[in-house]
């Protein structure tokens, strides 16, 4: 296995998330097989951008499915900067920000 794909029903959106996998076009074909059920339904994705290349091509690929930016998640550290965590460049989509990076 090289990679997976979760999702579940939120109270105003389906949500897609966490995606990972070890390449841009492994991720998308993740995404594209959980979207399946949720055909006509409102679905969100949390993509961590500026991680690396991998996540860039990613989200041009969420643009192609119809996804369009929202809004930006900031993450705010106090000292010295927070790192992604190891395998962060395997990373495509999160839980929620609320679960951590």
């Amino acid at each position: 296995m090289t990679g997976f794909c979760l999702g579940r029903h939120g109270s105003r959106f389906q949500q897609l998330g966490p995606v990972v996998a070890g390449m841009p076009d492994e991720a998308l074909a993740l995404c594209r097989a959980g979207l399946a059920p949720w055909q006509g339904e409102p679905v969100i994705v949390d993509a961590p951008g500026r991680l690396g290349p991998g996540q860039d091509a990613c989200l041009g690929g969420l643009r192609g499915l119809g996804f369009a930016v929202q809004r930006r998640l900031l993450r705010m550290a106090r000292g010295a900067p927070l790192a992604g965590p190891e395998g962060a460049g395997r990373t495509f989509g999160v839980w929620g920000p609320e679960y951590g990076w």
